[in-house]
């Protein structure tokens, strides 16, 4: 499944459309992911659903995208992780868990 114009992932737009009608449920992405999206596809701005999550203060969402494999050190255009747009819009719960996972996403590597 090919991105949009503007580079957003199928990904990317049903998160979007969950968020945007308050839907909870996650079975559409999920069928996405098994059909092969992924999970960190950057749209035309460096966008990724999880950026879309955090930013629109979505506590749901970011923890489903995280438990896919959601990378929550991509930045965007502007140099910025899902956890600076968390933390830039309120969303301070968010933010914790992305710098949570980040660190233990980090010292796993070490």
């Amino acid at each position: 499944m090919s991105p949009c114009p503007s580079g957003d992932s199928p990904v990317y737009l049903a998160v979007f459309a969950c968020i945007y009608y308050n839907i909870k449920k996650t079975a559409a992405i999920k069928v996405l992911l098994a059909s092969g999206c992924s999970v960190n596809v950057q749209n035309n701005n460096g966008f990724t659903p999880l950026h879309l999550a955090a930013m629109y203060g979505s506590f749901n969402f970011t923890q489903f995208l995280l438990n896919e494999g959601a990378d929550p050190c991509i930045t965007n255009m502007d140099g910025l992780e899902p956890a600076d747009l968390a933390l830039h819009a309120g969303h301070l719960k968010i933010q914790k868990i992305l710098q949570e996972t980040k660190c233990m996403k980090a010292h796993i590597i070490k």
